[in-house]
């Protein structure tokens, strides 16, 4: 008889980490929601440390407890003009008028380094060397392809 930790193990794989990207140096990059002020924040880790574009300021994170993980499967970056936006992964959100509003994982290059960062209303946020970098297009979403 097969154990249930072997059936377990081939029924439900471990959902591994998403990269965002990698350093020029080869370092990965990993792509993080951390809680700021109430929000669950997606933003990237890199070397230990989180960064969170929250509004308008850059948020940074230290500590395995205040770095969590985005994981998952069936998880890729796409042209957000291409997938349905039931398709988006939704991994974080944002307090707004007593409601919560949806953020999703984008990502987009700078400087030839691909970061990731929030999602809001079409617009992806990115921390980049201290400072929001607010990309309207020439990003990408993180997609469920389950749903395409």
């Amino acid at each position: 008889m097969e154990s249930f930790l072997n059936r377990l193990k081939s029924d439900h794989p471990i959902p591994r980490p998403i990269t965002c990207g990698w350093t020029n140096t080869g370092e990965p990059m990993w792509v993080a929601a951390a809680r700021h002020d109430g929000d669950l924040v997606p933003g990237y880790v890199l070397n230990g440390v989180g960064f969170y574009a929250f509004k308008d300021q850059v948020v940074e994170k230290r500590g395995n407890e205040n770095l969590p993980l985005v994981t998952g499967q069936n998880l890729v970056f796409c042209n957000p003009d291409t997938v349905p936006q039931e398709a988006f992964f939704r991994a974080g959100h944002a307090m707004a008028n007593g409601k919560q509003n949806p953020l999703y994982v984008g990502a987009a290059d700078f400087a030839g380094v691909r970061l990731c960062g929030r999602v809001e209303n079409g617009v992806c946020y990115i921390a980049v060397n201290g400072v929001v970098h607010r990309q309207e297009s020439d990003y990408l979403i993180l997609a469920n392809t389950s749903f395409l």
